[in-house]
């Protein structure tokens, strides 16, 4: 496989779903070496959870501040994502949750976790709406997708009328906790 360049935006670290997948996908990515080199997207703050980006040479942290729930992230990020790309390598920008910017998204790889808001009524329709809506457009956006289990990649496909082929279920390993 050749050399590439991991650009993944850490932002949501803290949240409890996605903050320990973010969490341990670096994690072990650092262990594993792969890729080439890493591009964090994060806060101060999300970078104060993993000693290891210190140590390791291969990653680069770059501070945003743009909320992931803002319009400057939404118009925004994707503009700063193709900043950042390295020119002598492929890139790829991973995004472990649905919030995508309208801008660049080449190469782009989203996770998405479940639809449980729209399966069930447990957000205001019109979050609900909203919710929808940008689990579209990352859908629509993404080169790839990246779900936790085979339940949820039918959701996607029924759901957001993805095809099957462009989702990869990727079961989620335990934490070091257990």
């Amino acid at each position: 496989m050749e050399d590439f360049e991991l650009i993944f935006d850490f932002r949501m670290s803290e949240w409890s779903g996605i903050g320990r997948y973010s969490t341990n996908l670096i994690k072990h990515l650092i262990r594993l070496k792969k890729p080439a080199q890493m591009k964090l997207l994060g806060t101060e703050r999300d970078f104060e959870k993993i000693e290891e980006f210190e140590k390791d040479s291969n990653i680069t942290r770059v501070i945003l501040k743009e909320p992931v729930f803002s319009l400057s992230n939404f118009i925004g990020f994707g503009k700063k994502a193709s900043l950042m790309r390295a020119s002598n390598m492929k890139s790829v920008l991973h995004i472990p949750h649905f919030t995508v910017s309208l801008l660049d998204t080449q190469n782009l790889v989203v996770t998405i976790h479940d639809l449980m808001p729209l399966k069930y009524p447990i957000i205001s329709s019109r979050k609900r709406a909203i919710y929808r809506m940008w689990n579209l457009i990352a859908a629509r956006k993404a080169k790839r997708i990246i779900t936790v289990s085979n339940f949820v990649k039918r959701d996607i496909v029924q759901m957001l009328g993805v095809k099957e082929e462009k989702i990869d279920v990727i079961h989620l390993a335990p934490d070091e906790f257990f």
